[in-house]
């Protein structure tokens, strides 16, 4: 099952393939990560997968490799291992000195490096680097914001939203009066400044009076008491957390105060509609809930599909690509055709 989008990505061309730093014991009993492991990157991307492409490490300064090997000795395992390009390493100087040292050392032949070198140069010569050496930043957004790649980007995130469990049977929302009271709070790192605007913008539309709150995932003490009081005044209360998996997190887990919240919000009564747009495991530390939403990431184009989700102006026919254990199994989702719409987009 896991290798299917990958045989479909090589037989397509794709032209690279990024490594993954994590132990996968059913390719290599050893415990290596991906990135450092032969098995993985020769033994079954090159000589089963037929992959004649770069392949690229996942960056080299993480905690996944340096805490274990040390910068110099994970770049000697990955180049061992297959991968032609060392990306983001702690320090440039020190990680080619390292590939030259394991020539040195043995650990693998000059003629290994020539491999790499020969798919690098291969690769810019396919972008033309011999004639442009320079992209002009200025036409980034015209080309990779061009409405072709525009309409294929939507397609995939309107198809990717999950609704995993409507059990209080609360979806599509638009079914609702506009003048209904919905309470709709973000949960997310300070930092991720777009986290919930597209998303409340399109739920504005058909509910105009919506209330917006925002949850710090970074504060040590939220005042979740305040939330609680807004929900108490509130018909419909939504929840969406942007929490997702990053190099820098040691877990995929919400703080319990937050599940606490939500569980809260449950026994209150309150039936919260919850949305995934991170971390899909979430429905684990919240079994309770009765809506549950899948949108797997918070990229405007994500926000969007999803709000026209749970509105009811789109259809949603996600899969669950993975299983949520115990709860949820593999390919498990609700379809819903979308309600009749109106020239506006929404449902009339």
């Amino acid at each position: 099952m896991e290798l299917v989008p990958f045989r479909a990505a090589i037989a397509g061309g794709v032209a690279g393939i990024m490594t993954f730093h994590g132990s996968m014991p059913a390719l290599d009993s050893t415990g290596a990560p991906g990135t450092l492991s032969r098995a993985v990157l020769t033994t079954l991307l090159r000589d089963t997968l037929h992959f004649n492409g770069l392949v690229i490490t996942d960056a080299m300064d993480m905690r996944a490799v340096v805490d274990t090997y040390g910068s110099a000795e994970a770049t000697m395992r990955a180049v061992a291992a297959g991968a032609d390009v060392l990306l983001q390493p702690v320090d440039a100087t020190s990680a080619i000195d390292a590939v030259t040292a394991g020539v040195v050392l043995g650990r693998y032949t000059e003629a290994r490096l020539d491999s790499s070198v020969r798919r690098i140069l291969r690769a810019k010569l396919a972008v033309g680097l011999r004639r442009r050496r320079l992209v002009d930043l200025d036409s980034v957004r015209s080309i990779v914001g061009d409405s072709a790649h525009d309409w294929v980007a939507r397609r995939i995130a309107e198809r990717s939203i999950t609704v995993v469990r409507d059990s209080a049977h609360q979806l599509p929302l638009a079914r609702l009066a506009r003048t209904t009271r919905v309470l709709s709070i973000t949960y997310a790192h300070r930092p991720d400044l777009g986290a919930g605007v597209t998303f409340d913008a399109e739920l504005k539309r058909w509910f105009g009076g919506m209330r917006s709150e925002y949850a710090d995932a970074d504060d040590p003490a939220p005042n979740y008491a305040r939330l609680l009081a807004l929900s108490d005044s509130a018909e419909v209360v939504v929840i969406g957390s942007y929490v997702a998996q990053n190099y820098l997190a040691t877990t995929l887990n919400v703080p319990p105060q937050f599940a606490a919240f939500i569980e809260e919000l449950v026994k209150r009564g309150r039936h919260p509609v919850i949305l995934a747009m991170g971390n899909p495991y979430l429905l684990q530390q919240v079994p309770d809930v009765q809506t549950y939403v899948v949108a797997w990431a918070g990229f405007p184009l994500s926000q969007f599909a999803a709000a026209r989700a749970v509105l009811g102006s789109a259809r949603v026919s996600g899969r669950l690509p993975i299983p949520i254990p115990p709860y949820a199994s593999l390919g498990a989702g609700i379809d819903f055709v979308p309600l009749p719409l109106g020239p506006n987009g929404l449902p009339k």
